[in-house]
This record gives structure tokens, sequence and C-alpha cells, in this order.
């Protein structure tokens, strides 16, 4: 039977049966804002087409502390950091510019994209700051990580007041108790 999150669900036989969703606990070191900027890009690019990154890289090189190569390129795509108020977005702005659209307008979209994939951008940095270098399949699979760092914990309570705790993977889609 499915135990909606958060609510409190009574079974047939008098057992409570409570259920939460949260972040599986890892202790991890903060990626740096490089390897945030360019999953920004990559993420946002990849939410708009999949397929869109050819690589990532926060490997300096002449002019630049990191990289995010695209097949196809987005407004929302190469506003995205500057959407979200990050340092060294002024050759993204140029881009968003150079394409002729409005950069208020590439930011609103970039937000609302960015606002839905929270968690697979945080995978995505962990893993780049971790690797340095990241093809276009690694990014995806990194946010299919980041999709996946939920757990659901249900407690049942049994007439007796005795509480058992179940720990459960969350892949978007509810846990059913039969």
């Amino acid at each position: 039977r499915y135990v909606p999150n958060g609510r409190k669900v009574y079974l047939e036989n008098g057992v409570e049966a409570v259920s939460y969703r949260r972040k599986k606990k890892e202790i991890r070191r903060k990626p740096g804002d490089t390897a945030i900027h360019e999953a920004k890009h990559a993420c946002v690019a990849e939410k708009k087409k999949t397929g869109s990154v050819r690589r990532a890289s926060i490997v300096p090189g002449p002019g630049f502390l990191g990289i995010t190569e695209m097949h196809f390129m987005t407004a929302a795509a190469a506003a995205a950091p500057d959407a979200d108020h990050m340092h060294g977005t002024g050759h993204d702005v140029r881009i968003v510019e150079m394409m002729g659209v409005s950069l208020s307008a590439a930011r609103s979209e970039a937000r609302s994209i960015m606002a839905q994939c929270e968690d697979e951008i945080e995978e995505t940095a962990y893993q780049l700051e971790e690797k340095k270098d990241m093809s276009g399949s690694e990014i995806r699979q990194a946010m299919r990580d980041g999709e996946n760092r939920y757990e659901e914990v249900i407690f049942l309570r049994s007439p007796r007041g005795e509480v058992q705790e179940f720990v459960q993977q969350v892949t978007k889609v509810p846990i059913l108790l039969s």
C-alpha cells in the first residue's frame, strides 16, 4: 500500500505507517566555484536538449578557469551561472548578447530550469571537481545520480508501540507497502 510522503496511514492490522523523504547522508567536500559554474552550464543545456554537452572541464586553459563545450548552445545554458549571480560570467553574457537574446529572458529561463534540477547540478559539480574533465555521457550519468540521491524512510508502529524503520532508495516512484 502507498504511504504518501509526510503522512500517517493506518494499515488493516492497526499498524501505523509514517514516511518521509530525505537526502542520503554523504560527507563530501564542497565543490569549487568553477565546478559549480560549469555544472550549471552543462545541466541547463542538458535539460533544454539532451545530448547538448560534448564535455565540461575545470582544467584551466588560456584565458579561462573552466569550459563547457556544447553541440547545441542555448542562451539559457550560457546565462545559467550569471542568473545565479556567480563571478566570472562576462564571456557568458557576451555569448547571450551575440545570440541576440535578451539577457533578462535568458537569466529568467535559466533560473527556472535550475530550480528544477538543483540536485543534478550539485552532483555534477561534485563529480566534476573529482574528475576534473567529464564527457557529455558522464555528465548525463551524474545528473541521473543527482536525481536518485534521496531515500524514503518508513516507520511502522505496531498497536503495542513497537517501532520498525525501513529505508529505501527513491527513484521518484512512490513506495508501495503490501
